[in-house]
């Protein structure tokens, strides 16, 4: 692995107030891929590696948001470095973390990623619900990654 240059703390709120300075982005997507990578590298120091960064960045992140305009999401499309024993993707439930604006409805509302779409149509108040392909591919095994972070970011 190489070296990481940089402090993630930092670079989550810089980058969030980059974001913010603009306030055009109704909806913000992150995949934070190296977990899965340690996962199938089976490799501890990586993984713990991996995590304390992402835990830095995420503090980063959750400090920089505004928690009455700002909702920031936490999710995985699949279990993997939390058991190093095996090299491929786990079935382990993964958890769904909401932490701003509207955390106690996605935590009411969001019970699987096949949830997830549906939620973000209704938290960007969109008028219509997301194509009935989207839950289908949300829902196979075959579906591509989703993202590991949603930002939601209302105007009002």
């Amino acid at each position: 692995m190489e070296e990481y240059e940089g402090d993630p703390d930092a670079l989550a709120r810089e980058g969030l107030q980059n974001a913010a300075a603009e306030a055009r982005y109704d909806l913000v997507l992150y995949e934070f891929f190296l977990t899965d990578k340690c996962g199938h590298d089976q490799d501890w120091e990586m993984a713990r590696w991996c995590i304390e960064t992402l835990e830095q960045f995420l503090d980063g992140l959750r400090s920089a948001l505004d928690p009455d305009r700002d909702l920031l999401l936490v999710t995985s499309d699949h279990g993997n470095s939390e058991d190093l024993s095996v090299k491929t993707h786990t079935n382990n439930a993964v958890p769904t973390f909401a932490f701003g604006r509207n955390a106690a409805r996605a935590a009411a509302e969001i019970h699987s990623l096949i949830d997830l779409p549906g939620f973000i149509y209704r938290a960007l108040e969109m008028p219509d619900e997301p194509p009935e392909e989207l839950h289908q591919r949300a829902s196979s095994a075959s579906a591509p990654h989703l993202p590991a972070l949603s930002l939601l970011h209302s105007r009002q």
